[in-house]
């Protein structure tokens, strides 16, 4: 519930917003903006989706705030029934999988042509990782 709040009021459009975890993760699944632990590399703002009873099935959400190359740090709502910043290592049993906060894969792209000669400041194009290998 935590989650799909911030998501919400933070005015995040097309994801499927739930009250259940698991229930979530299959919508996000269907919506194809769901991505298995391993499969992808997590950015900030993204949600990660936990099975901390070891089920099979989400449990829990988080939102990613930073990461490095072992560890999530995530705020995740009912943590002793509050809301707390929480690290997990990447490999751990309860990461599941991973909810991309930008669909639509795009970004703002700035033109490199001299300001003077500037018609256009920069303009949304798709884009996917291999962009930036």
């Amino acid at each position: 519930m935590f989650t799909s709040f911030c998501l919400y009021y933070a005015e995040i459009e097309d994801v499927p917003l739930n009250a259940g975890a698991e229930t979530m993760r299959l919508e996000w699944q269907d919506s194809d903006i769901y991505r298995p632990k391993g499969n992808y590399e997590p950015l900030p703002g993204d949600i990660v989706f936990l099975d901390k009873n070891s089920s099979g099935d989400a449990d829990s959400t988080a939102i990613i705030i930073s990461m490095d190359e072992t560890t999530l740090n995530v705020i995740e709502g009912d943590v002793e029934n509050t809301v707390a910043e929480v690290t997990y290592d990447m490999e751990d049993e309860a990461v599941m999988g991973y909810g991309l906060t930008a669909p639509k894969q795009q970004m703002m792209m700035l033109s490199a042509t001299p300001r003077a000669a500037l018609q256009t400041v920069g303009q949304t194009v798709s884009y996917n990782s291999s962009m930036f290998n």
